[in-house]
């Protein structure tokens, strides 16, 4: 059996003299079948990026670049320690979809309870020195520790139970794109928002200055401030219900 192991310090084991791809080649087998670039693309390292030297990376980015080392192994076992820490939303997607892909067994330590909940079928209970082990997800699990307090709960319908991994993908790549629509909408009424408030803040400036209204277009920016006030706290109040989505969406998936 061959073992491969993800500690949280995993990345002080990269070389930061090489350059990203170098330090990817490092681990790739010759019978890999898999084309450097288009591994690296996969953990979102491309154009330029490749080439970068380790040493700028962030952390992050190493640990992009040392989980795509380390599966890019000839592994039949993962033992990973916490693999999200540094990661943002996208990158624990990224790290998700390979580890639902991989085809070998994977030992997992996370408190990432969504990433518990995508690829965990098995789950190992750890409590005062004592050992318990459950056989199905992290739903199953739940159910059956609220089983032990409210032994009348009915049984966990969730998604993911004895479902496929492919299915499993299906499903992850839902919530994300659902995710994803939740953030655009935030990021377009942040972007609105900014520039009417921007707007007005240059209107104000103008409008300060007493000799601004001997000018013929006085009046039409007077009008103009008045309208983009009005705007901006309809804005604010769109802002704020896409926060409110985004936050509820993002506390589902946790």
């Amino acid at each position: 059996m061959s073992v491969g192991y993800f500690a949280q310090h995993q990345i002080e084991a990269l070389d930061t003299s090489n350059r990203v791809i170098e330090e990817l080649r490092r681990s790739l087998p010759p019978d890999a079948g898999v084309k450097e670039r288009d591994l690296l693309g996969r953990f979102l390292f491309s154009g330029d990026d490749i080439d970068k030297p380790v040493s700028v990376l962030s952390g992050g980015e190493r640990s992009r670049l040392a989980m795509a080392k380390l599966l890019c192994e000839p592994h039949n076992l993962l033992c990973l320690d916490e693999p999200t820490n540094h990661l943002d939303m996208t990158s624990r997607d990224v790290l998700e979809d390979a580890l639902l892909a991989y085809n070998g067994c994977i030992v997992l330590i996370t408190h990432d309870r969504h990433l518990i909940r995508s690829v965990a079928n098995r789950i190992v209970e750890v409590t005062d020195g004592r050992v318990r082990a459950f056989a199905g997800d992290y739903e199953f699990y739940r159910w059956r520790i609220e089983q032990e307090t409210a032994p009348d709960q009915p049984p966990p319908e969730s998604p993911l139970e004895r479902v496929s991994p492919k299915e499993r993908r299906r499903i992850a790549a839902d919530q994300r794109a659902k995710l994803k629509e939740h953030r655009d909408r935030v990021a377009a009424a942040e972007r609105e928002l900014e520039s009417a408030q921007a707007r007005i803040a240059e209107l104000e400036q103008q409008l300060a200055d007493p000799d601004f209204y001997t000018r013929d277009d006085a009046a039409d920016a007077v009008r103009e401030h008045k309208t983009l006030t009005k705007l901006v706290s309809k804005l604010e109040r769109d802002w704020e219900r896409a926060a409110t989505a985004l936050e509820d969406a993002e506390g589902a998936r946790a």
